[in-house]
């Protein structure tokens, strides 16, 4: 089977299991009406129409307050949900936001913050042990195993992602990482061990999201494939 087929396989498989969690949050009287957007415009682009119409209900099902819980904000919010909140735009003018994965794209990415961050610098010149001992734990350690996952130095990203230093949400970001970059080269049966891993502790609507449209050929987030904090 190709793989771009396999990809939209699991892409589907993705989606039908986020939205139904989705729905199942509604029926208690839960919305995340920010993970529900971003839900459509994933089905939107990747043209699964059934998908993105359940998230568009739940989108015109949710009570006005459901958008607003929870903000942070010095400005007077209006009574009614504008309307442009509870759809989304055509899958041409959502490619933008979720464009196709180019590897030239995102090493460029990664060059570009080598100029002002040493350790990405180290990983591109192939000096991962001084990157790591350099880098401490936190933030800086996470995005050198996503660096290495992308550059497709499996075996030291998955050592990093195993690291004790790096907090166990952080070593699952690099985990996530490496389960998309592991699918995008082929090495199907090892992308698929460490999904089950993260399975097995339970993947919830937006990393199904991420999921999917990193099987589909997508990037992932904006900023792939580092996390914002």
């Amino acid at each position: 089977m190709p793989l771009n087929n396999r990809g939209m396989q699991l892409a589907r498989h993705h989606l039908e299991t986020g939205i139904g969690t989705l729905e199942r949050d509604a029926k208690g009287g839960r919305y995340n009406t920010m993970c529900i957007r971003a839900f459509a415009k994933a089905a939107t682009v990747l043209r699964q129409r059934d998908c993105a119409d359940r998230a568009l209900w739940l989108l015109r099902a949710a009570p006005d307050g459901a958008f607003w819980g929870g903000m942070i904000t010095n400005i007077e919010l209006p009574e009614t949900v504008p309307d442009g909140m509870r759809t989304v735009d055509t899958p041409e003018n959502l490619e933008e936001k979720h464009p196709p994965y180019r590897e030239e794209d995102i090493v460029g990415r990664i060059r570009s913050c080598a100029r002002t961050e040493e350790h990405f610098a180290l990983c591109l010149e192939g000096r991962f042990q001084e990157a790591r001992s350099k880098s401490g734990a936190g933030v800086r350690l996470e995005e050198i195993g996503d660096t290495l996952a992308v550059l497709g130095e499996f075996s030291v990203a998955i050592s990093v992602a195993r690291d004790p230093a790096l907090d166990d949400f952080r070593q699952r970001g690099v985990l996530f990482v490496l389960v998309i970059e592991l699918f995008r080269r082929g090495r199907v049966k090892e992308s698929e061990a460490i999904l089950a891993e993260l399975e097995s502790s339970g993947l919830d609507a937006w990393e199904r999201i991420h999921l999917a449209l990193g099987f589909a050929g997508r990037e992932p987030w904006k900023g792939y494939p580092y996390p914002d904090w």
